[in-house]
């Protein structure tokens, strides 16, 4: 159990580097989006594509299936 806490743990923390470096703090990101968006959205490699579902997902109130 203790090792599947800790692999979890490594993955969050290489999702939230990874928000990190895609929205640097000069680009805030969306208040409006949950951590599970971000984790959806940090998928994309393309960045117009990614700001494009950021867009939508804020305008259309998308909800995020876990």
């Amino acid at each position: 159990m203790k090792r599947c806490y800790l692999q979890k743990c490594l993955s969050n923390l290489k999702l939230m580097r990874l928000l990190y470096l895609g929205y640097p703090i000069s680009e805030k990101p969306s208040h409006l989006l949950s951590w599970s968006h971000y984790v959806e959205l940090l998928k994309l490699d393309d960045d117009l594509e990614r700001s494009f579902y950021e867009r939508q997902s804020v305008h259309e109130s998308w909800s995020v299936r876990d």
